[in-house]
């Protein structure tokens, strides 16, 4: 079990995005603050990033969705990655 050795309860949230259809920036900020205001009351400590689309809105962030919290992405071609500087919350899955 993921969180049996957990001193705190751990909680998954699901969020689709759609930022393939719907990839315009002002959608984005929409959406970061649309999510900021849902999970204002919860600590948010990891992202999971399911393709490109995905990591470019948890990274391209001026101002960050999640503050703080570590990025896992999947589902990225390494091609994207190259030459990429990727902050050290960020990780490969």
């Amino acid at each position: 079990k993921f969180a049996s050795g957990s001193a705190e309860p751990v909680e998954f949230f699901r969020e689709a995005m759609d930022l393939t259809r719907f990839s315009s920036d002002a959608h984005k900020v929409l959406l970061r603050d649309y999510l900021r205001k849902k999970y204002a009351d919860k600590q948010i400590n990891v992202t999971l990033a399911i393709r490109q689309p995905a990591l470019d809105f948890l990274l391209n962030s001026v101002d960050p969705v999640f503050p703080g919290a570590a990025i896992v992405f999947l589902g990225v071609n390494s091609t994207y990655l190259d030459g990429r500087s990727l902050p050290a919350s960020a990780a490969c899955s």
